[in-house]
């Protein structure tokens, strides 16, 4: 029986040559791709919320049990409450670990304020959410609940029109695998 040949080689030896270059381009790939620390993206999330009061015009009556209120159509300036929250995600879409050691907000000059107090542990392929919160009833006879990280962002907005973040990796600290 003869052996089949494509170019000069045996049929069967070119899938040997195929099946070579395929194993070198995989730990090609592999080894390009591997990854040593963190990617760690960081996002922010801002909204301020004011909720108005307004007058009730009368109430009507639409079944016996059921009364529909009617509310004057402008609030006018009767302010009822307010809130400021903010959402900050470290986002780690590396497959290792890391530490955040600090972020904070660039001011306008470039000057970074640090807000952090303490390092963040981030798995791999985690997200960590940190949440700020005020809220405040204008009717109550007391200061609002200040805030100096959603200060510093509402400041930051009023000036510049945005607020930019950064954070500080620590890439001394190798967390391994257990």
């Amino acid at each position: 029986m003869e052996e089949m040949k494509f170019f000069g080689l045996v049929v069967g030896s070119w899938a040997d040559w195929f099946g070579a270059i395929g194993t070198i381009g995989a730990v090609a790939f592999a080894v390009k791709n591997r990854t040593d620390k963190a990617n760690i993206v960081l996002s922010a999330s801002y909204t301020e919320n004011l909720s108005y009061i307004y007058d009730i015009k009368k109430f009507e009556k639409t079944n016996e049990k059921i009364t529909d209120v009617v509310y004057s159509e402008n609030a006018g300036d009767n302010l009822g409450s307010w809130n400021r929250s903010l959402k900050i995600f470290f986002n780690n879409k590396g497959q290792s670990s890391g530490v955040i050691d600090s972020w904070g907000i660039i001011d306008e000059n470039g000057k970074e304020n640090k807000l952090s107090i303490e390092p963040i542990f981030i798995k791999g392929f985690d997200i960590l959410e940190i949440n700020r919160y005020i809220e405040m009833e204008l009717n109550m006879d007391y200061d609002y609940d200040y805030d100096y990280i959603i200060d510093m962002v509402e400041k930051s907005i009023k000036r510049c029109g945005y607020c930019k973040c950064s954070y500080t990796e620590n890439p001394d600290c190798f967390i391994s695998r257990a």
